[in-house]
């Protein structure tokens, strides 16, 4: 199936909004997999349910993360996920095959393939600090000399449909810094091509994952022949402990984004439910109650995440009697306290 539409103007391939978007590279590929809903929901309803964090509470970078997009043991969206294929160019290869950067877009997003890359932010919107950062590409308008990407703005929020100048486009390829450790994540230009697939949810699959969540197991340790257990790590609804933990540093390692993935983790879950009633899994009764409940904690996820935020800003609370701190370490206890209850009910109901 061609899912992308070519004219004479150029080339635009169809993203939709991620709903997930604590990091690029989850809101990218499901903004890619959202435009195609009545395809892919089946295989996102059986993933994105369990969740890990860092032990170590200082790690503010990278603290925690949806298991099916994080780093540890190369768990990787795109490689696994049957809609997409999948290929990483060495940057240096755009120097040798192409004049300009943009040249290398517009011929990639004629043949159908969307681009993850690093680019200098400042070049691309002048309210960015200079800094490099994943970039996604999925169109282009050549009548107007523009491309068109997602990227994250400067208050962190994942910003859609930006039409940049092809000027503009190339400098922040040219500038962008590769000051990042890893070397293959400097090295490498990510592309990724949607197919249809003929997906049927894994019921199996679904209710293992809930059920590791529930019981905090890593759920990659039934394949220990292959990858090496994440000691370092927690899972599932032990995350809350860790969580709490993390509040109580009062420093700058002090990061809200892990409450912005709790938050986002309900959201799936309520994604899940919407699609298990629609497929006649969950009961149109029973789908009441139990979306009633997620709601509940899509709220309450939804007020910790706020208050995450102001009490990063307000200097984590010195001089305030602890306030936000104590806010944040009750409304953990409590949602820990809802979410368990949920995912009980849940597992009842599916068995």
């Amino acid at each position: 199936m061609n899912t992308h539409v070519n004219t004479k103007a150029g080339t635009v391939l169809p993203v939709a909004d991620p709903q997930l978007v604590s990091y690029p590279f989850i809101a990218n590929t499901l903004s890619v997999l959202f435009a195609h809903k009545d395809m892919t929901l089946p295989w996102f309803c059986d993933r994105y349910i369990q969740l890990i964090i860092n032990k170590d509470t200082t790690k503010s970078h990278d603290l925690a993360n949806f298991y099916d997009a994080c780093g540890s043991n190369n768990v990787n969206t795109v490689q696994y996920c049957p809609f997409f294929s999948s290929q990483k160019i060495d940057s240096s290869v755009k120097n040798q095959s192409y004049e300009k950067f943009v040249d290398f877009v517009i011929e990639q997003v004629n043949s159908g393939y969307y681009i993850h890359v690093l680019l200098n932010q400042r070049d691309l919107d002048s309210l960015l600090p200079e800094f490099t950062h994943q970039t996604f590409i999925y169109g282009y308008d050549s009548g107007n000399k523009k491309i068109m990407m997602n990227y994250f703005d400067r208050i962190y929020k994942y910003s859609m449909n930006n039409l940049v100048d092809y000027d503009d486009v190339e400098n922040s390829f040219q500038k962008r810094q590769m000051n990042r450790d890893d070397a293959a994540y400097k090295k490498y230009i990510s592309l990724f091509k949607y197919s249809d697939y003929d997906y049927t949810i894994n019921l199996e699959l679904m209710n293992l994952s809930i059920r590791d969540y529930r019981d905090s197991k890593d759920s990659m340790l039934k394949f220990s022949y292959a990858f090496k257990a994440n000691n370092d790590y927690v899972f599932g609804i032990d995350y809350y402990h860790i969580l709490m933990e993390h509040c109580k540093l009062l420093d700058y390692n002090f990061e809200f984004k892990p409450f912005q993935i709790l938050y986002e983790h309900k959201l799936a879950m309520k994604i899940r439910l919407e699609y298990l009633n629609s497929i006649g899994i969950i009961n149109d009764l029973s789908y009441i109650k139990i979306n009633e409940y997620c709601e509940n904690l899509i709220n309450q996820s939804v007020a910790l995440r706020n208050n995450a935020i102001k009490y990063k800003l307000s200097g984590y609370s010195k001089g305030e009697d602890g306030k936000y701190l104590n806010a944040l370490l009750n409304e953990c206890s409590e949602l820990y306290r809802l979410d368990r209850d949920f995912t009980d009910n849940l597992i009842l109901l599916l068995s």
